[in-house]
């Protein structure tokens, strides 16, 4: 801080402009940094839910072929009263080999052996992409947004 004082036994307090515009540069550069990594921290937080919610489903997919030799493609038979998720981000939807050969790399395969549950992103996790899991345990997730899985960086969670 400077004295600019011509009588030296007077005392000036406060900060002068240039040393508060210092601070705000730096707390910008700062924040600037910061937010991608905290918004990346958030939806992947977020992600668990549509993660727990697949997941979820595909035990009670196993638990009902086991019991009919066969999936199912309503949630409602699998005991749910919607297909939303808990937190609500996202919607699961289950599909079969034919929907599901479109946008994943599943190969072509008996309609009662085949499925995919997917799960829409919704919401403030829209922009962070789809969520999928086939019948064979393979996870998928849309990280362009084009609305498939086919692309080489979109295999795993």
């Amino acid at each position: 801080m400077l004295n600019r004082s011509s009588d030296p036994n007077t005392q000036q307090d406060g900060f002068t402009l240039i040393e508060l515009m210092i601070v705000v540069t730096i707390v910008g550069v700062l924040v600037t940094l910061a937010y991608p990594a905290y918004t990346d921290f958030i939806n992947q937080g977020r992600r668990t839910d549509g993660k727990a919610f697949i997941l979820e489903v595909a035990q009670r997919q196993e638990r009902y072929l086991a019991e009919n030799d066969t999936y199912s493609y309503n949630l409602e038979t699998l005991g749910y009263d919607s297909n939303l998720s808990e937190e609500g981000f996202y919607l699961v939807n289950i599909m079969t080999n034919a929907g599901a050969v479109f946008i994943t790399p599943l190969t072509s395969c008996e309609v009662t052996e085949c499925i995919l549950i997917h799960a829409s992103a919704q919401g403030a996790q829209a922009d962070d992409g789809d969520l999928a899991m086939d019948h064979e345990g393979n996870k998928y997730r849309d990280r362009n947004g084009d609305g498939d899985f086919l692309d080489d960086d979109e295999t795993g969670w």
